[in-house]
């Protein structure tokens, strides 16, 4: 091969394709509730329901680019990491952001030497779209058969915490990266602290949530032996559903607009229209598996409803009707 060749085939690369829709909810997790591993039904962002490719769904073109992190910016983040009583996470988010800021320096000194650069200019492009979508993509990789196990009923899964680890980090991720965890934690800065730092919130979000996301991974499981684990077994006439925001607390003393204390968080995220994960302080749940009732599903489907951001997502469009309504209730009692 020569160096033309070689130049082709680096520029043709496909890790340096530029990723511009960004999933915020797993595609491959939403085709457990397809029945072609293509198409789920839906609640549109205007209302009705719709039957599509899940690619359309839970997705945001550039949700994840990287943007310019100015001086008040940085102040920021280093606020915010700062809060963190967990000295080895404050550790990671400092070398984390460093590391952003050296390829920011090394983005401006490229492009101040004026250089028309297909390869530079591919690589930086690259760097800018697709960084934290392949970063949350391998996150989803490393907790993908672990899903499975769970799935499976496979209740010795619970109990490995070389197994759990990597799935808790990505259940940590799946909370915060989505569009609704996004919107109430702007605003909820944007009431506390002003518009300006919910502005600065806003434009470094991209560091922001998976900051956030690394510390609410690593907090579950540090507390996962002191949480009840379990996987519930469906077997009602009536499947759960999942959401654009799949992640919820469903713990009985939550009050909706009121940030919930530690221990009144019990994380519900269904794995399927039959099977769910739980991890919780209340005794509402043994450890290992539970089956639930129908009042139980309906419960978890009108939380999940309210949590949603635009979509509610099920195997059949009548199980999404009840429900359609409820979309977005909680962003708008916090309004």
């Amino acid at each position: 091969m020569n160096k033309s060749e070689q130049d082709m085939e680096w520029l043709n690369n496909k890790k340096l394709e530029i990723k511009q829709n960004h999933h915020y909810v797993w595609a491959n997790y939403m085709k457990h509730w397809s029945t072609n591993g293509r198409n789920i039904y839906y609640t549109k962002k205007k209302g009705g329901i719709a039957q599509d490719s899940i690619k359309s769904v839970a997705v945001e073109k550039h949700f994840y680019r990287v943007n310019m992190l100015t001086e008040e910016h940085v102040y920021l983040i280093k606020t915010l990491i700062a809060m963190s009583n967990d000295i080895e996470l404050k550790k990671h988010h400092e070398k984390a952001l460093k590391s952003y800021l050296d390829t920011q320096e090394i983005y401006k000194h490229y492009t101040s030497l004026g250089v028309n650069s297909e390869y530079g200019d591919k690589l930086f492009n690259a760097a800018k779209n697709n960084s934290i979508e392949d970063m949350h993509s391998q996150l989803e990789r490393d907790a993908s058969s672990i899903s499975n196990e769970l799935r499976g009923l496979n209740v010795s899964t619970l109990r490995k915490i070389d197994k759990m680890t990597p799935f808790l980090l990505f259940l940590g991720h799946q909370l915060t990266r989505t569009k609704a965890f996004k919107e109430s934690f702007i605003k909820s800065f944007a009431k506390n602290c002003g518009p300006q730092i919910a502005e600065l919130i806003e434009e470094s979000w991209w560091f922001i949530s998976f900051l956030y996301g690394n510390n609410l991974g690593k907090s579950l499981c540090i507390n996962r032996d002191y949480c009840y684990q379990s996987i519930l077994e469906n077997n009602t006439s009536t499947p759960f559903i999942t959401a654009d925001a799949p992640v919820i607390n469903i713990h009985p003393k939550i009050n909706m607009g009121i940030p919930p204390l530690k221990h009144e968080t019990d994380y519900f995220y269904p794995l399927s229209p039959t099977k769910a994960y739980f991890i919780g302080w209340s005794d509402r749940f043994v450890n290992g598996t539970n089956l639930v009732n129908e009042s139980f599903v309906k419960e978890v489907n009108t939380k999940m409803a309210e949590g949603a951001h635009y979509h509610i997502i099920s195997n059949k469009a009548e199980i999404l009707k009840p429900y359609e309504y409820l979309i977005g209730r909680k962003r708008k009692y916090r309004n």
